[in-house]
């Protein structure tokens, strides 16, 4: 985790919003962003983000979040799209569009230690009527072989198979990250723990 791209996937840049019903969300991008900012009635600052005491996350099936989130950074940036689909089988993860929830997860636990209730995405139906057209796209056969990615992309399921519709802690996240995910935890969590520890 530790290199040049930390600052743009664990950014200062933190937001949290409070919607019109009181709730308050912290939006992951190709979580439904868009939707969510059409019934925003005001962005948080640093310091209200650290009085809360519980905010709401939306989350969504890590792979067709990752499969979007490449799409949308091909196609706002107008990159090429065979060399950005290289780029990604190689390094995985390096923009926010795409990085794993989990990312967004740990940079939020700098700003507050509020508790936070994970909701599927569509969960957001109950809020509004506005849709985003859903984004089509073919990478999936770029992908689906990429053992390494995919097994980085189990850091989400952190999130998906173990606390979705409930309350928790970042404390209680990171430790079942390292209970049922041990082997991902060490080579993630624990190797970088490692590398700044032998650093002057």
């Amino acid at each position: 985790m530790i290199s040049v791209l930390n600052r743009k996937l664990f950014t200062n840049d933190i937001k949290v919003i409070e919607l019109y019903n009181g709730n308050f969300v912290y939006p992951i991008y190709k979580n439904a962003t868009v939707t969510l900012s059409k019934i925003t009635r005001k962005v948080l600052s640093k310091d209200e983000i650290k009085d809360l005491t519980r905010i709401n996350v939306y989350i969504r099936d890590p792979y067709s979040r990752f499969l979007s989130g490449v799409e949308s950074y091909i196609t706002h940036n107008n990159f090429d799209r065979d060399t950005v689909i290289k780029i990604v089988n190689d390094i995985h993860f390096f923009n926010k569009h795409f990085a794993p929830q989990l990312f967004w997860i740990i940079n939020l636990s700098r700003f507050t230690n509020a508790n936070l209730k994970i909701l599927d995405v569509s969960a957001i139906s109950e809020l509004t009527d506005i849709r985003k057209n859903v984004q089509k796209n073919n990478l999936d056969k770029h992908f689906k072989n990429n053992s390494d990615l995919l097994y980085y992309l189990q850091l989400d399921s952190v999130l998906y198979e173990n606390f979705m519709n409930q309350v928790t802690s970042f404390t209680e996240i990171f430790e079942t990250l390292k209970t049922n995910y041990n082997d991902l935890y060490r080579e993630t969590v624990t190797y970088t723990k490692d590398i700044i520890d032998v650093l002057p």
